[in-house]
């Protein structure tokens, strides 16, 4: 994950159980297979693809309060 002080992060985004979810943070295993280990579910109505870029890539049109930020 990817911090910009303008509030823009660039995340990996999974689908669990068919929800959307950002991943803080993979857990490796040994024979270098990856889970998620942190995730965090998202509102699929705040997640919009991207027009004009290459890949699968999206944006999420939502405040995420991180543990060590206070909500404004």
């Amino acid at each position: 994950m990817h911090h910009g002080r303008n509030g823009h992060h660039v995340s990996d985004l999974v689908y669990i159980e068919d929800e959307p979810h950002v991943v803080l943070e993979w857990k490796i295993f040994q024979d270098g297979s990856e889970t998620p280990n942190v995730a965090i579910r998202l509102d699929p109505k705040y997640l919009h693809p991207l027009k004009g870029f290459p890949g699968e890539d999206y944006l999420y049109e939502q405040q995420l309060y991180w543990p060590d930020e206070p909500p404004r």
